[in-house]
């Protein structure tokens, strides 16, 4: 028998005139809306089999007041629990029947709700997703059960010491807002209830705090999910503290050999006018190795902690932007008897830097190390996703990681100077560790009122700890 088989469209022709059937995809198309209620509509549609939608809420832990601590830490962990729509076995069986993954992720700023799937499946798991973030239940015998889980979420994370380091470097940096933990504090792990969670939800996650974006989807798809499925309280919500930076010193006793040392003063926010100059001066000082077991010798740091030290260190410039604050500073490890000379090398490369000691050359290879992380970062989906989502809720907009990189052009070697001061121009004081039994994990940092006394008597001081006992605080990592 002979079939013949009829094309639904005309078929292609290659460059040498012969016919060829692969179908030509338009080029991706993103397009960010606004709805009547507030919420942000943003679609990336590139043609992928796995399509990803995520609901995007300005509900972090710096939203947190004091007598809901460690409330997004819970939010998080209650993800699977049974809702209006869904109980926990279906939660977990519709996702497992499709193939699909639920992520749920929460920073400072914002808790991103996320599912990926085959296109054909996306509406199946939108509904699923939509009953978690807008229509929780919280009951209790669900939520007493949950702080086992909290308490190891915050076991494998802060055994991590870097995490450590980085959750106390808020708490003392911040005096509200960004000051707040990731991770529940111990003596809130079994106190939430149904009312001070459903309390949380009505007063933060609401329409105007809500973005709702997908890749491999259109706009008009998502649009569709957002209003068929996320029916959450409208308005704008309780108000949002802005973060106050206030600095101080924290040590942290621990039987390791290594002292983790973090010097940090307040810097641009994500959104500031000087955003793109201090990560260009992150680079310019070595934003850590590229290659596994680097040493990063092309930065300002390496080299000098090379001359500054005969012990084994490592540093990089640390950088952390938020909506309307950051932090820039340097984050060394080394042992503890070149703790002076580590952190004090660093400190003379930023002084030199805003002296004006740096050259045309090493603000450019700078540049294009940040153009390359941009792009690179844009290779990964979810990273976009992350992206495009927090872009789209703070600003209604997207800028793409090209037009990021190409604005990195009006970053010329004054601007760089001009930021570097802003760590130099502080008070700082680099205190000799006298024992060896133990080190420390040392934060300073000092209000940006404050001028830097001499940086050769700050190196000189002596361990005041008899002195000044009240800004000491110590504690056994987990």
């Amino acid at each position: 028998m002979t079939q013949r088989k009829y094309a639904s469209g005309p078929a292609l022709a290659t460059e040498d005139g012969r016919e060829s059937n692969q179908q030509i995809l338009p080029p991706p198309e993103l397009k960010v809306s606004r709805m009547s209620n507030g919420t942000v509509i943003a679609a990336l549609e590139n043609h992928s089999p796995i399509a990803n939608l995520s609901a995007v809420v300005a509900a972090g832990s710096r939203h947190e007041d004091l007598s809901l601590l460690g409330s997004t830490h819970c939010l998080r962990a209650s993800a699977f629990l049974t809702n209006r729509r869904t109980s926990t076995f279906k939660i977990r069986r519709c996702i497992e029947k499709v193939g699909g993954n639920l992520d749920i992720t929460s920073t400072r700023e914002y808790t991103v709700y996320s599912i990926n799937v085959l296109r054909d499946h996306i509406n199946d798991l939108a509904n699923i997703l939509g009953g978690i973030l807008a229509e929780p239940l919280f009951y209790p015998w669900e939520l007493q059960d949950l702080h086992h889980r909290m308490r190891l979420e915050k076991s494998i994370a802060l055994h991590s010491t870097h995490m450590a380091v980085l959750e106390d470097l808020h708490m003392i940096a911040y005096k509200n807002a960004l000051r707040n933990s990731l991770f529940c504090p111990d003596f809130m792990m079994e106190k939430f209830t149904q009312d001070m969670m459903m309390d949380f939800i009505h007063n933060h996650i609401t329409s105007s705090r809500l973005a709702v974006v997908g890749i491999g989807m259109s706009h008009d798809a998502v649009q569709t999910a957002a209003e068929r499925h996320f029916k959450i309280t409208e308005g704008s919500g309780r108000p949002i503290e802005k973060a106050k930076y206030i600095g101080g010193e924290h040590r942290v006793h621990t039987e390791s050999k290594l002292v983790h040392t973090v010097l940090v003063a307040e810097s641009s926010s994500l959104v500031g006018p000087q955003a793109g100059a201090f990560a260009v001066l992150q680079h310019v000082l070595g934003a850590g190795p590229y290659t596994k077991r680097g040493i990063n010798s092309g930065s300002k740091l390496s080299p000098a902690l090379v001359k500054a030290s005969r012990f084994p260190a490592v540093a990089m410039a640390f950088n952390a932007a938020y909506s309307d604050s950051g932090l820039f500073g340097i984050y060394s490890i080394c042992p503890s008897e070149a703790v002076s000379d580590v952190v004090g090398a660093g400190l003379a490369e930023i002084k030199a830097i805003a002296d004006g000691k740096l050259t045309e050359d090493e603000v450019n290879r700078a540049r294009m190390q940040v153009r390359a992380r941009l792009l690179m970062a844009a290779e990964e989906q979810k990273s976009v996703l992350h992206e495009l989502g927090s872009q789209a809720l703070f600003t209604g907009k997207f800028v793409a990681p090209t037009e990021a990189a190409e604005s990195l052009n009006s970053i010329v070697t004054a601007n760089v100077v001009d930021v570097s001061c802003n760590l130099a121009h502080r008070e700082c004081r680099i205190y000799r560790l006298k024992t060896k039994l133990c080190s420390y994990y040392v934060w300073i940092f000092r209000k940006s009122s404050v001028l830097m006394q001499s940086f050769a008597e700050a190196l000189l001081q002596e361990d005041p700890r008899p002195t000044i006992p009240s800004i000491l605080t110590n504690r056994q990592l987990l």
